[in-house]
Parts: structure tokens; sequence; C-alpha cells
């Protein structure tokens, strides 16, 4: 019930759940993911045609949940960025992004950032429910499915080893409200003794068994859906699929320690910890392998699931995840990201490292921009020229939302502060255009037109 309540939540809400309620989004949606991905990305690419070469149909990279598309955008810019800089041959590739819910694919489709994509052929929208996965894709050729922050949605069964022996838990739900919402309902746990074999599923038992004999005593979660759900997409993908995906969880048995029970998370929906450890372990039972990002304390967990993949065909694609997981990569990166939104105001010089370090992302300049402004007085050509680069490069990560930060405006307030006028108006425009009325924007449109000797517009 409480995974059918969840479900129904997200299809209410819409882009909602993201624009109006509290579902985090940023940490799987910034430029240093995306880019992280898009390197993973390029390296399948160029594994497929060494393995393939001069086909010319496309390699498909699909995106489960895609919900509001900014990693769609973000992905598929750096994805483009890179191919331009690649000196080696690649396959071509399509992009499909996909969600359960069609208010979600509607809003993607009429985001003005991801026209060009789709105009190109490159970018398609369709619907796809992990709980009963149908590709919408037929091709003999490698998949890619990216699953950020969505298998934390997908029901698992819940266990726990005591003493050396396998307990089950059954969820028991309470509230006293006749039609609850998510977070008035209460999660209670009660242990029993599964039947054994628990699933008559050689590759679920086998996992199980394999906890059973190697943990100490803890609770733990079986991703059983999401493990059903990779099992059936290997069989819809002959050319092999490969999985990608970051969510909160845990990646490594040794994570899999003295935990009483199972978290469950609200924030207008629910969610849980994934156990990519669990799902990397039925991957191998079906002859399989895993990649993850490395052990760690962190927010954020990132693995990779290949079914039907020769892992020594696919070198770019191994060499690709190690080098942008370690040592610093989108694992680490939201931990800093978190900790500098703390930060006291910062010099012109930390401001621009950030920004580097971010890839130019957009949501960081919004957190960045005013230290940034204050300290555009008395700046020399040569910083002002750096500054002026950096807002370029930002300006290529932002996707605009209906409600969030106005980067738009951000941007024309630093250009308006090193007497950028004419560029400082484009901005403004854009901050209208963009994000709708807005006195801050009409009053420094007025302002920057005054200053370029158009007192008409200023006074309009």
């Amino acid at each position: 019930m409480l995974w059918e309540l969840n479900q129904r939540w997200y299809e209410d809400a819409g882009p909602g759940a993201w624009l109006e309620q509290d579902v985090p989004c940023y940490i799987t949606s910034n430029a240093v993911i995306a880019h992280a991905y898009a390197r993973v990305a390029l390296g399948l690419l160029e594994d497929a045609e060494r393995q393939q070469p001069g086909r010319t149909d496309p390699v498909h990279i699909v995106e489960c949940a895609a919900g509001m598309g900014k990693f769609t955008f973000l992905f598929l810019a750096a994805l483009d960025e890179l191919i331009d800089l690649s000196p080696h041959p690649h396959a071509e590739y399509h992009y499909i992004a996909t969600d359960v819910v069609p208010a979600n694919l509607t809003f993607i489709e009429r985001r003005p950032q991801l026209k060009p994509f789709v105009e190109e052929g490159r970018l398609s929208v369709a619907p796809l429910d992990l709980m009963a996965p149908e590709l919408p894709v037929v091709t003999d050729r490698p998949v890619m499915l990216i699953t950020n922050y969505v298998l934390d949605s997908i029901a698992p069964d819940a266990f726990e080893v005591r003493a050396g022996e396998l307990f089950e838990l059954q969820v028991r739900l309470k509230s006293d409200i006749p039609e609850p919402r998510l977070d008035q309902i209460a999660v209670e746990f009660v242990q029993a003794r599964p039947p054994r074999p628990v699933y008559g599923d050689a590759i679920l038992d086998g996992v199980l068994e394999d906890y059973e004999a190697r943990l100490g005593d803890t609770a733990f979660l079986l991703p059983v859906n999401v493990i059903v759900a990779m099992r059936r997409l290997a069989e819809q993908t002959p050319g092999g699929l490969l999985i990608l995906g970051g969510d909160k969880g845990y990646n490594h048995i040794g994570q899999i320690t003295r935990m009483d029970e199972p978290h469950v998370a609200y924030h207008g929906s629910v969610s849980v910890l994934v156990n990519f450890d669990g799902i990397g372990r039925a991957a191998e039972l079906m002859g399989g392998w895993s990649m993850h990002s490395a052990e760690r304390e962190a927010q954020l967990s990132i693995s990779s699931f290949a079914l039907g993949l020769d892992k020594a065909a696919l070198p770019s694609t191994r060499c690709a995840f190690e080098a942008v997981m370690e040592p610093f990569g989108p694992v680490d990166w939201f931990e800093f990201y978190e900790t500098l939104k703390l930060s006291e105001p910062l010099t012109v010089a930390q401001c621009l490292s950030y920004l580097r370090m971010s890839r130019w992302d957009a949501d960081l300049f919004g957190e960045l921009a005013s230290s940034l402004q204050e300290g555009l007085d008395d700046l020399d050509e040569e910083v002002a020229a750096e500054i002026r680069g950096a807002l370029h490069h930002v300006a290529r990560t932002i996707y605009p939302l209906p409600v969030g930060p106005d980067i738009a405006f951000a941007i024309g307030l630093s250009l308006y502060g090193m007497d950028r006028f004419p560029d400082a108006l484009a901005w403004f425009q854009r901050s209208l255009e963009w994000y709708g009325p807005s006195g801050e924007a009409h009053h420094n449109v007025g302002l920057c037109a005054f200053a370029l000797g158009q007192p008409p517009v200023a006074r309009a």
C-alpha cells in the first residue's frame, strides 16, 4: 500500500514534485554528475564503434524517471561537448527521456532548452514503468540505462540477520487519519521466519543466502523489484545492458552493518536507501559485472551494472567510470557543495575556482553570485575578462524552471557591475522571458537602457 500511495503521489504532483514540493534533485541534477555520466556514455559509444565499426544505427541511452528534464539537458550538453573534443571514433547515439508520469513527459517536451536536441533527432520521450518495464526501443546494440534517484522509490523487501539466522521484516502501516498523507503514515517492522527458499528464485535466493552467511547482526533491504526489472530489461537488450545510477544507499557490503531496522524518509513522497551491493551481487549471479564508487560516508552512491556485455570489450567505458568517480567525483562534489553553501563571503578568485570545479554549474553560480558581485569594484581588465568568460560557461548550464533561482538575473547583475550594459540588458530581458514579470528585472532593464542612452526604453 505504501508504494502504491507513493506512486499516486508522483502522478498527482507531476513536475510539481520538484517545483513545489520537497523532493530533492540537485544531488543528481548538476553539471558535475552530468559530465561524469557523459564521460561514461562516450566510453560506451567508443567501445561500441570499436566492436562494430561503421554501423550507422545509434546506441540508445534511456533515462528513467527523467522528471523535469534538468539532468537530461545537462547530460546532453556535456556529451555533445565531449564528442566534439574526442579524437576517437564513436557510435552515434539517441537519448530517450522516460517517466511513468505523462505530465512529466509533456513538461520535458515543452522545454525550449531541449528543443534543439529533439529537432536534430537525438532526443525523444517515452513512458517507462520499472515495475513492468518495456523498453521503448528494439535494438541489438548496447543500451545504457540511467537510473538516478528512482530505485529508492521501488518497493524492496526487508530482512535482518540475527545470530546468523535470516528473518523477514514484515511491514505494518499505522495512521489515525482516514485518508492520510504519506508523512502521516507510521511504518513498523515485525520480525517473522520466512519460508525456505524465500522466493524459489535462484538469483534472489542466492543474494539472500550470501548475506545470511556473510553479514553480522543487521537489518537490510533487498531490492527485489529492481532485480526483477533488471533481469527483464536484460532480456530485452540482446546487445547488452549497461545500467548507471546514483542514489542514497550503500554499494559495499561493509556498509551493511548494525542497522536496527530500515529507514523510510519522508519528503512529500517516501524513499528508502538503495542496496546497490545487493543489485550488484544479483547482476553477477546473472553472469554480469558491476562497478561502484568507493566506500565512504556520503549522501550519494553511484553504481553501474553490466549484463550481456563482455568486460574486456569495454575498456573505454570502464576507464571512464574509474576516472570520473575517483578520487574526486560526483559523490564528493555534492558533499563539497553542501559545505560551500555554509561558507563566509568568498573572494572573486575563490568564486571562480569553485565554478571551475563545478563545471560551471548554474545552481552553484546562484549561490556564489552575491559574493562575486561584491568583488566587482576596481577589477583589473584581466580578472574582468576571466569573469565574463566564466559567465559565458555558466550560461550553457542554465535550465530555467518556473520556480527557483533566477540565474539570468544574477548574470545580468554581474555584467551590470562591470559596466557591460548591452550584455546586462540582454540578460535582464532573458530573466523576464524565462522567469516571468519581475519588478527588479524591469528596473534593471531601465537602468541599462538609460546607461546606453535609451531613455524611452528606460521609462517603458
